[in-house]
Formats: C-alpha cells, structure tokens, sequence
C-alpha cells in the first residue's frame, strides 16, 4: 500500500503541473487577444476599388499634365505661369460648370489659396507637391479615400 501512495505522489506533481501551465497558457494568451484587438486592420485588394481609383489618379494626371504643357511658353515667370494654368484648367468645365472630374475642383482651391507650390528653374516648370484626394463610395457600403502626391515636370522648349 505504500507504494501506490508514492505514485499518486508523482501522479499528483505531473497533474498540479500541467493544471498550472494550463493556466498559464491561458493567462498569456487571453492578454495577448485582449491588449491586440484594437490594433487590427483590415486591408482591401480588391481589384475593383483600386482599379477605379487608378483610373481616376490617372485620369487626373493626364489633365493636369496636359494643363501644363498648355500653360508653358518660352520665357515664363511662375504668376504668369499661374495664371495660364488656371485659364486652362477652366476649360476642363461642362457646360454647368463643373469639373470633367470633380477632383480638379482641389486644384482650383490651391491655387485661389497660393498653395500651388509652382518653381520654374532650368528650363522646367516643376509643381511640387500636388495633393489630390480621391473619395469613391461602393455598393458594398465601403468608402474608398486615396490621396495622391505627385510632383508634375515639364520642359520649357
């Protein structure tokens, strides 16, 4: 009879052990879950978002771009540079007076609160900085704002 107390003892160690790293385990894992939670993200690939916001930045680029090359003559000060793009981004208007793409609107807002940052040097109109937001809502309940900062280079010739 004594030998079966010794084994219960080791028995009894082995199960209070395991109980303890059970709860241990437990423990760890339940603050880990907890202190995480608020830190989750959840990142969209879905082809048909991105697609259409590329599209868009895209088609904003082209514009804006074309705007600028429109704007460019041979020995040009940046107000006079100014001052031809914004005659040229008006011609970007419908017939009610509103953009072709509604973000061009944000241009038109730099430029009436002088934050276009515009540099002629070197024979090169740089706009620097030029930040666009692009807002798109889905079907799916789920708005979509990118931003786009590009820096627009054109050659005076």
């Amino acid at each position: 009879m004594r030998k079966r107390k010794k084994m219960n003892k080791r028995a009894d160690l082995a199960v209070t052990l395991l109980v303890l790293m059970t709860l241990v385990l437990t423990g760890a894992s339940l603050f880990i879950f907890n202190s995480n939670t608020g830190k989750v993200k959840i990142e969209i690939t879905d082809a048909r978002f991105l697609d259409e916001i590329y599209l868009v930045e895209n088609e904003i680029n082209f514009y804006i771009q074309d705007m600028i090359e429109n704007s460019i003559e041979k020995d040009i000060t940046e107000e006079k540079f100014i001052q031809k793009f914004q005659i040229e981004l008006e011609k970007h208007k419908d017939k009610k007076g509103k953009y072709i793409i509604e973000e061009l609107s944000q241009v038109k807002e730099k430029i009436n609160e002088n934050r276009l940052d515009v540099v002629i040097e070197n024979n090169e109109v740089l706009i620097n900085n030029l930040n666009i937001r692009i807002i798109r809502k889905f079907e799916d309940k789920l708005d979509v704002t990118y931003v786009s900062n590009k820096q627009f280079k054109e050659k005076i010739v």
